[in-house]
């Protein structure tokens, strides 16, 4: 199992000691890591957000596929989760297990209305090439900040 917690860097050492007091989650055996922006300078802030659900039966290859394709296009990934889905009755012969994949993903720049069309186009052969049953893309153009400043 992993677990993604956002906390404050003033607040981490504290957010370990916790944990790791707790008795109940001592069998647990928890590992802790921890990401770092790097302080380049060179942060552009993203133009669209792109939501992708694609769900089918567990083969090889779906997750590279669908995260090569979103390259391409010029997204960035920036939270992807993968999940197994057991359906079906009887027996071992009669079960499906479907591989979902749901990735949300960032543009820092603008994609025209074509842009958008040949990702899904993409997608969509994806979905035919690994016989998947459902590619739901989501869009949102997402605000500009605005920053502002004051002086005392």
């Amino acid at each position: 199992i992993t677990l993604h917690a956002a906390v404050p860097p003033e607040k981490v050492r504290d957010f370990k000691r916790i944990l790791k007091s707790d008795k109940s989650l001592k069998a647990l055996n928890l590992q802790f890591t921890h990401l770092n922006r790097r302080n380049t300078m060179d942060f552009t802030p993203p133009q669209l957000g792109v939501r992708v659900r694609a769900v089918g039966v567990d083969r090889p290859g779906m997750l590279a596929s669908i995260s090569e394709t979103l390259n391409e296009k010029g997204l960035s990934i920036e939270t992807v989760s993968t999940d197994l889905q057991l359906h079906g009755g009887h027996g071992e012969d009669k079960k499906r297990r479907d591989f979902v994949v749901e990735a949300n993903c960032v543009a820092v720049s603008p994609l025209t209305d074509k842009d958008m069309e040949s990702l899904v186009q993409d997608l969509n052969h994806i979905k035919q090439e690994l016989d998947l049953d459902v590619v739901d893309v989501r869009v949102q153009r997402l605000a500009k900040r605005r920053h502002s400043t004051s002086t005392m």
